[in-house]
């Protein structure tokens, strides 16, 4: 069960950064056109001011308080945990009534199924549903609605993956039950791949979920293959933060099979491309030792 935790984690996409939003859309330039997002238009591809009034939104409508300054995006060297931890169980709260918290999750997806599923958004999806364990299952039946509307829409895909692994996570014991929730999430991934192969945020969340698929079953090699792929896609690419974690995980991978030669060529890759990460240079450092 640890090991699917830190899956969910990952495709949740609590990873540094945004995707390569504009130039990755166009690539299916007969996508349906998206509903118009109610932040405006110069704030709407910046995660940060997008989170800021998401969050005045929600907080407004589960206590009454003042809005809360947006969570920190996650940290560079740390490309998995960040952003989608419940709180602290020690933190006093006041719990959100169900009507409040139904026009919480209302207002949040709205917001989502507006704009493209970037890693910070999923990350923040999965971390309410991790705080509202109650509004998974109307946000699987909400998101499986919007794709009926839009199948063709990557992003609506991704999110309703992030939503299964909640569920898996909080709502699936353990089993083949989880097996059967992780492949629906998994298909959710490989269409958002099928309709837009470069689309970093599925891609990554599908090659790491694969990582956590029991020894037995040998998909290591699928896992090794699909984050091979992802790096081929960022080096076509000016370096963006979320990046990283590519080639931390592709090194482990191969330093688990026994290739430490592998391993330290592509942490080597990605240290160039990152030399201020640590997670990246401690796995280096100890690979040539």
């Amino acid at each position: 069960m640890r090991g699917f935790a830190f899956l969910l984690l990952a495709v949740a996409g609590g990873v540094a950064g945004g995707l390569l939003s504009g130039m990755l859309r166009d690539d299916v330039p007969d996508r349906p056109a998206r509903a118009a997002s109610t932040i405006p238009a110069e704030e709407r591809f910046d995660t940060a001011a997008r989170w800021a009034l998401l969050e005045e939104r929600i907080a407004a409508l589960e206590s009454g308080a003042p809005s809360r300054e947006p969570e920190a995006a996650p940290a560079a060297d740390q490309p998995f945990a960040a952003g989608s931890e419940p709180p602290e169980s020690g933190a006093e709260e006041r719990v959100a009534t169900p009507a409040e918290a139904a026009r919480a999750l209302r207002t949040l997806l709205d917001e989502l199924v507006a704009v493209p599923a970037t890693p910070n958004e999923t990350g923040r999806l999965w971390g309410y549903l991790a705080r509202n364990n109650e509004q998974i299952e109307p946000t699987i039946t909400r998101l499986a609605l919007e794709i009926e509307k839009d199948p063709n829409n990557p992003e609506l895909r991704v999110l309703l993956a992030s939503a299964l692994t909640a569920k898996l996570q909080y709502k699936t014991q353990p089993g083949p039950q989880q097996g059967a929730v992780w492949g629906a999430a998994a298909q959710q991934l490989d269409k958002a791949i099928e309709l837009e192969p470069q689309h970093w945020n599925a891609r990554y969340s599908k090659a790491f979920g694969t990582t956590f698929i029991p020894a037995q079953f040998g998909q290591r090699p699928a896992a090794i293959k699909q984050f091979e792929q992802l790096i081929a896609i960022q080096e076509q690419r000016a370096p963006e933060s979320h990046y990283v974690g590519s080639y931390y995980q592709l090194g482990r991978l191969y330093a688990e099979a026994g290739n430490q030669d592998k391993a330290r060529e592509i942490w080597s890759r990605g240290v160039k491309l990152f030399p201020d990460n640590e997670q990246l240079r401690a796995s280096l450092d100890v690979s040539n030792k």
